[in-house]
């Protein structure tokens, strides 16, 4: 009797289940809501379902590109893919680590997007002392680098802002002493404390004419650099805030402006 009572259960439980399987997936019985944005790894694009089939795509195809960049997507073929990320408030997403990351002869080219939303933070100690990285490339989606985001990244040799806007943290690029050349985003107002400290291989630097503060040891020890570019004036640099110890080294600075120098 106990035989007949549980084969006669499981037999109730198989019709069941394929019941809810076929009404959950017949096209006629459901209809699946998509993501607007879309979603991509390095091969192909698609529409994330919003519904609880999660696994549904709807237009899944391959990436067609534009030189590097496809034009259905925006997905860049250089992007360094497999970083860690976390949200950050207002909807964006942080830089939070290499993650799975496998970087391509050193370059680390951060996306724009992930899962959709912008990429707009790169996170305190995102990248510390990784030795992996010689070259990074930052989207203009990107609006801060925190406090020693890339602090000890020894083999670092050059940085390249995509965008106008940055916010800098202390020490964002401190003793990254292969680090070479800088060309700082137009929009940036402050130089923070050790910003580029003993960075000893940086022998070009540029400025852009906003700046209004340069911090204490912002450009100390860079034993490289003897001339700064500062795509401003001479009375918007004498304007600018800077502290007593901003930069250091046994050798004077020249500061070329738009309408003259001065050493420093």
């Amino acid at each position: 009797m106990n035989s007949k009572i549980i084969a006669c259960l499981l037999t109730a439980l198989c019709a069941i289940s394929t019941t809810v399987i076929f009404a959950a997936c017949d096209g006629n019985a459901c209809k699946h809501t998509f993501e607007d944005k879309w979603s991509f790894d390095r091969t192909n694009h698609w529409h994330a379902a919003t519904c609880e089939h999660i696994y549904e795509k709807k237009d899944n195809g391959a990436h067609s590109y534009d030189g590097d960049v496809c034009s259905v997507c925006g997905f860049d073929k250089n992007w360094t893919m497999g970083l860690e990320y976390s949200k950050t408030e207002g909807g964006g997403y942080t830089v939070r680590g290499i993650g799975e990351a496998t970087l391509q002869d050193g370059k680390l080219v951060i996306p724009s997007t992930h899962l959709g939303e912008p990429v707009d933070t790169i996170s305190i100690y995102a990248f510390t002392e990784n030795t992996d990285i010689k070259s990074v490339k930052i989207p203009a989606s990107i609006k801060k680098t925190c406090h020693s985001a890339f602090l000890k990244c020894f083999n670092l040799e050059s940085v390249i802002f995509e965008g106008d806007e940055m916010e800098f943290e202390a020490s964002a690029f401190s003793n990254c002493e292969k680090l070479e050349e800088v060309i700082l985003p137009d929009g940036v107002t402050e130089l923070p404390d050790h910003l580029f400290y003993g960075c000893s291989s940086l022998n070009k630097m540029s400025i852009g004419g906003k700046v209004n503060y340069i911090g204490n040891h912002a450009l100390t020890h860079c034993l490289a650099l003897n001339e700064i570019q500062f795509r401003g004036t001479l009375a918007q640099w004498n304007a600018v805030e800077k502290d007593e110890s901003w930069f250091y080294s046994s050798e004077d600075i020249v500061v070329i402006c738009t309408d003259g120098r001065v050493t420093e």
